[in-house]
């Protein structure tokens, strides 16, 4: 894919800035296995939408797949609508701790209109929550459940 911005690299699905594509490579290129991606995934529970990011070898026959440059990038059936949108980004935060971020804010925005927040059946279909209520706290772009 070409360059979006001085900063940023972006797939049909994904936007990864520059720092945090330059730190998967690095991650993915000291490993002693071939064909490895990185796979963007969400987790559901009552208190928000938690996205997840692993570097995988095992491909679903439902994945959806992206290229970012030479940075293979997969995604569940389930995940997908989620992370549609998503931006990763590695930052420094307070106390000279780093890491990789993952922030959307159109999940909160498909949470809502698909009623899959705060109880009913929608909830186990939209992202694999139990039945129940939701709590108050939605993340930032993280969506509800």
């Amino acid at each position: 894919m070409a360059l979006e911005t001085a900063t940023d690299l972006r797939t049909s699905i994904v936007t990864i800035s520059e720092e945090a594509y330059n730190k998967l490579m690095g991650v993915i290129t000291n490993q002693k296995h071939d064909n490895l991606f990185l796979r963007v995934y969400v987790q559901g529970g009552c208190g928000g939408v938690n996205f997840g990011m692993a570097i995988d070898m095992r491909q679903m026959p439902d994945d959806k797949e992206f290229q970012v440059n030479d940075l293979k990038v997969v995604v569940d059936r389930i995940s997908y609508p989620y992370v549609e949108g998503a931006i990763i980004n590695y930052e420094s935060v307070d106390g000279g701790k780093e890491g990789f971020r993952i922030t959307n804010p159109n999940a909160t925005e498909l949470m809502s209109q698909t009623g899959a927040c705060c109880g009913g059946s929608a909830q186990s279909e939209a992202s694999g929550c139990g039945a129940g209520a939701c709590g108050a706290g939605a993340s930032d772009g993280g969506g509800c459940c």
